[in-house]
């Protein structure tokens, strides 16, 4: 798996003396956008000249990085950089940017993806949710009957390496469930995922992501809206118009469902609805994360 904290610490030690960049500048040089907020985390955790690394706007609020700056030539005026454009660095040499690299490995799966029921029974019913504690995931499965009594349980520790950056979640999470995966005695019918499977900027979410590497059935569910727009009650790419999932509501609550692998959208929704039968999430999804909470790491 490609280290993204390694490749960040590269690309910062890489501005030269006299010159900053911004927390937009590296997300695009690491190949996504979404890596700001990741960059952002990060940047001053690493072995380099962090303080070369400003906001958009050229905004510095901390005085040692101000006092820095001034030392290495940057005009700085109150708090702001005068002429931020002049000391601007975005010539970073990297051939392969590795969120683009990533990207593309996503989009492969997305021309070979399975959107039809491809199940022919349903009496084992999965659920699986993870946890974290620093760089330590509990992975947390519960398979259940068809009357969703619990079947058994299980809970793996595995060790994250990747970090989170919205839309490469499943290269967080999906690792360490396709690693668990097969430590699992029952067989799945369908396995229900804490995340989202086609409602996603390229249709592969952790769900998708999972069901395809494992090759079965798959159903994403999710608290809250991480792509597209509500249209009377569907999950709709603004882009393209496509239906990605659904907003199902019961006990005051509402969660956002879309087909991983091997589902259909209908059905997605059909199973979703009929498994709510109480609390946050339908009971797969929801038996798992109460375990989860329980766990320590």
């Amino acid at each position: 798996m490609i280290d993204i904290n390694r490749v960040l610490g590269e690309l910062i030690c890489s501005i030269p003396k006299g010159k900053v960049t911004t927390f937009k500048v590296l997300a695009e040089a690491l190949g996504s956008r979404y890596a700001i907020k990741f960059v952002l985390q990060n940047y001053r955790k690493i072995e380099g000249p962090w303080w070369r690394v400003v906001s958009e706007r050229g905004i510095i609020k901390d005085p040692i990085q101000k006092k820095i700056l001034k030392e290495e030539g940057i005009e700085i005026k109150g708090d702001e950089i005068v002429g931020l454009e002049r000391y601007l660095f975005k010539d970073f040499n990297i051939k392969d940017k590795p969120l683009e690299k990533l990207r593309r490995i996503q989009m492969e799966v997305t021309k070979n993806l399975i959107l039809y029921d491809d199940f022919d029974k349903l009496e084992s019913i999965g659920g699986v949710d993870l946890g974290y504690k620093e760089d330590s995931a509990k992975v947390v499965y519960v398979v259940l009957d068809k009357n969703l009594s619990i079947k058994k349980k299980y809970v793996f520790i595995e060790k994250v390496n990747f970090p989170y950056i919205p839309s490469f979640l499943a290269f967080r999470e999906g690792e360490p469930i396709i690693k668990t995966f097969d430590r699992i005695d029952e067989e799945i019918d369908v396995l229900f995922v804490n995340g989202v499977g086609i409602a996603h900027p390229v249709r592969v979410g952790l769900a998708t992501w999972v069901g395809y590497k494992l090759n079965i059935p798959t159903i994403g569910i999710t608290k809250s809206l991480l792509y597209g727009k509500l249209v009377d009650d569907k999950i709709v790419d603004e882009k393209t118009g496509e239906i990605l999932g659904y907003v199902i509501r019961k006990f005051g609550r509402e969660v956002y469902v879309s087909p991983g692998y091997r589902v259909s959208l209908d059905t997605s929704k059909q199973l979703s609805e009929k498994f709510w039968i109480r609390g946050r999430y339908p009971e797969p999804i929801r038996l798992a994360d109460e375990i989860s909470k329980k766990v320590t790491l």
